[in-house]
């Protein structure tokens, strides 16, 4: 009995090294082919995001035109109560800047860059118009006449 039970040990042995082998390739199957799922998706990712950003670069580009188009007339009243109408601009270079006023921390601080550089802007031969807004959240009833009246309806 010793050579049959000696003869089992063996096939049975035989057998679990089977086994490990089976499943260490089934493994190493399954490894392969998370890493190919893994690479797969991963570059299709990377061509998605080529694609949005090559579609946002595309849309972004500036567009120029040869035409030159005309802003509108309008006449409004200056801070010495005189009347300015922009049709007395007409071929000249103007910049008109539309701002909330001495409520806007940012239009404030752009207003000062203007007011510095105004050599720079005379020099250019550019007029600088600023216009301030009414906004719905300004109390005009504390605002003086003079203000309120040179102020642009929105």
């Amino acid at each position: 009995m010793t050579t049959k039970s000696a003869a089992r040990r063996d096939q049975i042995h035989r057998s679990h090294a089977h086994r490990k082998s089976v499943l260490a390739a089934a493994h190493d199957a399954d490894h392969r082919r998370s890493q190919r799922r893994r690479i797969i998706i991963s570059a299709a990712i990377v061509v998605v995001l080529a694609g949005i950003v090559t579609a946002m670069m595309l849309s972004s580009r500036p567009t120029s035109s040869s035409t030159t188009r005309v802003a509108p007339d309008f006449t409004l009243t200056d801070t010495a109560g005189q009347q300015v109408h922009l049709a007395d601009l007409r071929g000249h270079n103007v910049v008109l800047y539309f701002n909330e006023g001495a409520g806007c921390g940012a239009c404030l601080q752009q207003m000062m860059s203007i007011e510095q550089n105004k050599e720079a802007f005379d020099g250019a031969n550019i007029t600088v118009l600023p216009i301030v807004m009414k906004h719905p959240r300004t109390d005009h009833r504390r605002l003086d006449p003079v203000r309120r009246e040179n102020t642009v309806p929105a």
